[in-house]
């Protein structure tokens, strides 16, 4: 589970604030939090900058040394290095933005968007397509950001503005009464120069605004002066009743900014709000590195600069890595599987085919060197045909056309003459359903009565008969068939 924690990462020109978050979308939990200072502009004039450890790699030893655990890794990036620019689209559907914002922005702004990071927020749509808030940042700038965070293995999902991180905090931590119509306004000092006005919206995303205010200009003053003029720039469809100030302690005079404006005006803590787990941790930068969090907790569509010169990859290519092994296993898992299924029907062949060699040869020796019958299955024949010689050793003739139920008939039709008859049988010719019967009588009245009682049998009938005469003997031929059916014996 600990790696399903997200990490959220505020990064400025003066310093980093980290914050780590649960993954429980519903009731995110801060795990941890801490800041770090990076190399001032002072320090880098000095004589050894090169001993300063850059600020991604002071990231990463913080992180090991606090025993952090996490997985997504997301990025916002201070004010002062990207630019704010309020533009229109002729779209109103978020792909058909995205795939057009770049060439809008490059002639609104002629400057090659090759030089440029992009990403945008949709603030309103009509009929006529989408007001839509332009962040424009040194693309050259922050691939070598990227690059120095990656070699410190912090490859983050997604690099987002910071004051659309710190309205995703704002609405996530902070109720609000619902018929206010609040502007959010946070001082990031000591955090950044940065100021920020935020105007929430139910159906779209915040209308925001974001300037540089020097640490020696009046922020009462400066307020009084910015906020009339950030709502009149902001056209928006309902007047703002409420403006919260997030701001250090005695930094501004609410009660004066009320009195220019006519809006109530009070301020808040933003360190109450935040609930931070840490000390010493800017409020300002904990809220943005929270907000750049929550992004990836709730599965909010994230303000992306990455998308525009370096898409991140992270996700994909563990999954292309992981769905390429399960791939690989697969395909291997089913050779070896049809190569033994393919291994046991061979084998099961062979032995199929050697038994039927075997019941060829033992067909042909126990049927008299007889081929195997095609019309119907080898055992079928061979029951036949042990059904036959069980009925014929049981007494019973069997098959009426085999030859031992044709000499039956014969024999019993012979069996049948009177005593008297001296008979001698010289040859019986058996041939399909035809049967020859050759022999002498003692006189030609013996070879009638033998005729008569050969066709007198109710399964055998007469075809042809032949008498001669030899010496004292009456020799005769005779040829019969199996009737269909006759009479009585």
């Amino acid at each position: 589970m600990e790696q399903n924690n997200c990490l959220g990462i505020y990064i400025s020109k003066t310093g980093a604030t980290a914050v780590l978050l649960s993954p429980n979308a519903a009731h995110p939990a801060v795990l941890g939090a801490f800041s770090i200072a990076g190399q001032t502009p002072e320090a880098a004039e000095g004589d050894q900058p090169q001993t300063a450890t850059p600020l991604a790699q002071q990231l990463a030893a913080r992180l090991a040394s606090e025993g952090f655990r996490y997985g997504d890794v997301s990025v916002s990036v201070d004010c002062t290095l990207y630019t704010q620019h309020n533009l229109r689209s002729d779209f109103t559907e978020h792909r058909q933005i995205a795939n057009t914002i770049m060439f809008d922005a490059e002639e609104a702004l002629a400057r090659d968007a090759t030089e440029m990071a992009l990403t945008f927020n949709v603030v309103g749509a009509d009929d006529r397509g989408s007001r839509v808030t332009v962040f424009t940042a040194d693309r050259a700038q922050l691939s070598t950001t990227l690059a120095e965070l990656q070699s410190a293995n912090l490859d983050p999902a997604a690099i987002e503005p910071d004051i659309l991180c710190l309205a995703r905090f704002l609405e996530h931590n902070f109720s609000r009464p619902k018929p206010v119509n609040p502007l959010f306004v946070v001082l990031a000092a000591p955090d950044s120069p940065g100021c920020y006005m935020i105007h929430p919206q139910a159906h779209h995303g915040p209308v925001v605004r974001s300037f540089i205010m020097g640490r020696s200009q009046n922020a009462t003053a400066v307020l009084q002066r910015e906020i009339p003029l950030t709502l009149a720039a902001m056209n928006l469809p309902e007047s703002v009743n409420a403006v919260f100030i997030a701001a250090p302690t005695d930094a501004v005079d609410p009660q004066k900014i009320a009195e220019t404006t006519g809006i109530d005006t009070q301020t808040i803590d933003l360190a109450a709000i935040a609930g931070q787990a840490a000390d010493n941790v800017p409020p300002t930068g904990f809220a943005m590195a929270c907000g750049a969090a929550l992004a990836e907790v709730k599965h909010i569509r994230p303000n992306d600069f990455r998308r525009s010169f370096s898409p991140y990859q992270g996700k994909r290519l563990i999954m292309q890595k992981t769905l390429r092994a399960i791939s690989i296993m697969a395909t291997v898992s089913m050779i070896v599987i049809g190569a033994y299924m393919q291994l046991k029907v061979f084998r099961k062949q062979n032995y199929i085919s050697q038994l039927e060699k075997n019941l060829v040869e033992d067909y042909r020796a126990v049927m008299y060197g007889a081929d195997p019958p095609r019309s119907m299955p080898i055992p079928t024949r061979l029951q036949s045909e042990y059904t036959k010689v069980s009925k014929i050793r049981g007494g019973e003739i069997g098959d009426e056309s085999s030859i031992p139920a044709k000499l039956t008939y014969m024999l019993e039709a012979i069996n049948k003459t009177p005593v008297n008859i001296d008979l001698n049988v010289s040859n019986i010719s058996l041939a399909g359903n035809r049967m020859n019967l050759r022999g002498d009588t003692n006189r030609r009245a013996s070879t009638l009565t033998l005729f008569g009682a050969l066709t007198g049998h109710n399964r055998l009938q007469k075809v042809s008969e032949r008498l001669d005469q030899k010496g004292n003997r009456d020799v005769f031929s005779i040829d019969l068939e199996l009737s269909k059916g006759g009479g009585a014996q």
